[in-house]
C-alpha cells in the first residue's frame, strides 16, 4: 500500500528525531520548512505534526511551534504496566477521598488536587494505591469514579487519549502498622513502590503510588 504524504512527513520526522538530528528541547523547524523540505502541501504536513504530538514526540506551544520532547515521552508509549486498571478488578475499598490545596504546583497547574488512597483486589493482587488528579481539569471526579476503573473514566467520560506512563521503581520496607497490611493475604514486610506519571498527548493528568502484594523484590545490601 502507497504511504501518504502525512505518514511520509510523519515517518521521516520521526526518524530525524530517533536519530538525534533534533534535540530535547529543541524548536522543530516550522511548517513551511518542512513543506519546502519533503515538497509538501500545507495539511499533511500539519496532519503529520498531529500525529507526532499524539505520539509524544513533541509537544507545542501556541505563536512559537513545536519541541522535541524527552525520550522517556515516546520510548515509553505503554499504559500496559497499570495492571491494577484491567477487567479483571474484583473489588476496590476507597480509604480516603477528598480535596485539597495544590502541594504538588512543580507538576499541576491546578488550585486544588483530588486526592484519594485505594485498595484494589484483582485476580492475583492487591494494590494499595494514592492518586493525585488536578481538580480543575477533573471537576465533578467522584469517590463513585474513584471505585470503579480511572483508566476507564479517562477514556470513557473524559475522552482522553492516554499516551505514556513516565515510571519510577524503588525498593521500599513495609511496617506492621502500615494500612497495605490491612488487606493483603499475608502480612508483607518489602515490596516494590511504583510512582506513575500518567500522561494524555503531553499533559499531565494523573500521579499515583503504587504497592504491591505480589511484588518479586531483591534486596541489596550496600555495606
Amino acid at each position: 500500500m502507497r504511504m501518504t504524504k502525512k505518514d511520509y512527513v510523519y515517518e521521516e520526522i520521526k526518524k530525524l528525531i530517533l536519530n538525534g538530528e533534533f534535540k530535547e528541547g529543541e524548536l522543530l523547524i516550522s511548517e513551511n520548512e518542512i513543506c519546502k523540505k519533503y515538497n509538501v502541501s500545507r495539511e499533511p504536513v500539519r496532519r503529520a505534526l498531529k500525529k507526532l504530538k499524539e505520539k509524544g514526540y513533541v509537544n507545542s506551544k501556541q505563536g512559537k511551534g513545536y519541541y522535541i520532547n524527552p525520550k522517556d515521552f515516546y520510548l515509553n508509549t505503554t499504559i500496559a504496566s497499570l495492571s491494577v486498571e484491567s477487567k479483571k478488578i474484583h473489588s476496590v475499598i476507597v480509604l480516603e477521598f477528598k480535596t485539597i490545596l495544590n502541594d504538588k504546583k512543580e507538576y499541576f497547574n491546578s488550585k486544588y488536587l483530588y486526592v484519594y488512597k485505594r485498595i484494589v483486589k484483582t485476580d492475583n493482587n492487591v494494590t494499595y494505591e494514592e492518586g493525585y488528579l488536578p481538580y480543575d481539569f477533573f471537576e465533578g471526579f467522584s469517590i463513585k469514579d474513584c471505585e470503579g476503573s480511572i483508566l476507564n473514566y479517562f477514556r470513557d467520560q473524559k475522552n482522553l487519549t492516554l499516551t505514556h506512563d513516565r515510571k519510577e521503581l524503588k525498593s521500599v520496607l513495609i511496617d506492621n502498622d502500615h494500612i497495605v497490611n490491612r488487606y493483603m493475604p499475608e502480612k508483607i514486610t518489602h515490596s516494590i513502590e511504583t510512582t506513575h506519571h500518567l500522561y494524555s498527548n503531553n499533559l499531565l493528568i494523573q500521579i499515583s503510588k503504587q504497592i504491591k502484594y505480589n511484588s518479586n523484590v531483591t534486596i541489596v545490601s550496600t555495606n
